[in-house]
């Protein structure tokens, strides 16, 4: 299991004062403008969340990168206090990180360091603080929740403000880098993950192959399914239908893994995804 914990400072990582310095009062300190966490498994400073008003373009620093330099000085094996050093200075002054996307992409950004308060307004993409799940268990589960309120769990998810069409669950399937409620044009709420985003064929291929093999087994009570594949040039799609049910409400569930080829805005090019849904039509 995963597993992260706060960096114990008021405000988190990256929210920083003059409070926490020796530089003249003069002087208005801050960082990145944001929090983030320690990532215990990938041994890295991993951003949680972005002061909103300065991380809205496609092409920024998002919730979720993983920190691998900071001015061109890795961070790896760095204590807080050291890399605390790094972050912090004058705001309006340049900095550079290069970080690493859940898709392996690295990335090289030049910013100016932004001075954030404790009541900052973060980024609708925030990072949940994720419980994880095996594919089959949390599949299950994300089924189970669906039932339960027909659209979506209340108790287990976090509204997006202004995002009325997704909502953040607090749990992950294993290997996924998002894990969401979505709407669909029928106004219905389906579950989503998404496991991979890349520009190389065989890596997506690979994990389409990995899922399809942890899906095998799939066993959902009260129903009985029937599985379809469906190939296309840029498509393959895995489709669980219901073939028996003993309860009604199930009676229309569908789960789906794809592996299909879309358009990325923040990379601007094709992007190979690899999606697990299940819907209650």
């Amino acid at each position: 299991m995963k597993k992260s914990f706060y960096i114990p400072l008021i405000g988190f990582f990256f929210l920083f004062s003059s409070s926490f310095t020796s530089k003249p009062a003069s002087k208005v300190i801050g960082g990145i403008g944001g929090q983030a966490i320690y990532d215990s498994i990938a041994q890295r400073f991993m951003i949680k969340s972005l002061e909103l008003n300065n991380y809205l373009k496609a092409n920024s620093l998002r919730p979720g990168d993983l920190i691998l330099e900071i001015d061109k000085v890795p961070i790896h094996k760095m204590n807080y206090g050291s890399v605390l050093s790094l972050v912090q200075g004058e705001v309006g002054t340049p900095m550079s990180l290069k970080v690493i996307r859940y898709n392996g992409i690295e990335k090289y950004y030049e910013i100016k360091r932004i001075r954030v308060t404790l009541d900052m307004n973060p980024t609708w993409w925030s990072v949940p603080d994720y419980k994880y799940y095996s594919i089959l268990d949390g599949l299950n589960y994300a089924i189970k929740e669906l039932k339960v309120n027909g659209k979506n769990s209340m108790d287990l998810s976090s509204k997006i403000p202004n995002k009325s069409d997704r909502i953040f669950c607090n749990f992950n399937l294993r290997g996924a880098y998002e894990s969401m409620y979505k709407k669909n044009e029928t106004g219905k709420f389906y579950y989503s993950a998404t496991f991979v985003q890349t520009d190389d064929r065989a890596k997506a291929e690979g994990m389409y192959l990995y899922l399809n093999y942890q899906l095998k087994p799939l066993n959902i009570q009260f129903v009985k399914l029937k599985r379809t594949e469906s190939i296309q040039t840029d498509t393959k799609t895995i489709t669980y239908k219901v073939d028996e049910f003993s309860d009604i409400i199930l009676s229309k569930m569908t789960v789906q893994l794809k592996l299909l080829k879309e358009y990325d805005a923040a990379e601007n090019k094709n992007l190979w995804k690899v999606v697990l849904e299940a819907k209650l039509n």
